[in-house]
């Protein structure tokens, strides 16, 4: 009798939403390549003025990871919902695209939720 083979479980695909201090999306090509990513204010429809708390509402209505600089979004985050990746305000878009693009690299969306993040440059 021939075996069949099993496909690996899929590994679904991250989605993201860029708080407002960031560059559009489309300055991330690499990141937007591997992840479903929009900004808060150009894709999101929020004003470049919102607070933390309307972003983090936003991003679970949406199911969306928030990407930030900010750690004050840490206080939001729940248990289930959508989590943060805190990243150094300090660094250029092509930074920051190689980093989180690097660091998401075989990563399941499924176990960031409820989690706020740091990642730093190595």
């Amino acid at each position: 009798m021939q075996q069949l083979k099993k496909n690996p479980p899929k590994t679904r695909k991250f989605r993201f939403i860029l708080d407002a201090a960031f560059a559009k999306s489309n300055q991330f090509p690499k990141l937007k390549k591997k992840v479903n990513l929009i900004h808060v204010v150009h894709e999101g429809g929020l004003s470049p003025q919102s607070s933390d708390k309307d972003i983090y509402q936003l991003a679970v209505k949406l199911n969306r990871f928030v990407i930030t600089h900010d750690d004050d979004f840490k206080e939001f985050v729940r248990r289930g919902k959508p989590g943060i990746l805190i990243i150094p305000p300090y660094l250029g878009n092509d930074a920051i695209d190689a980093m989180v693009t690097s660091y998401l690299s075989g990563k399941n969306p499924v176990d960031f939720l409820g989690k706020a993040i740091k990642i730093n440059t190595a």
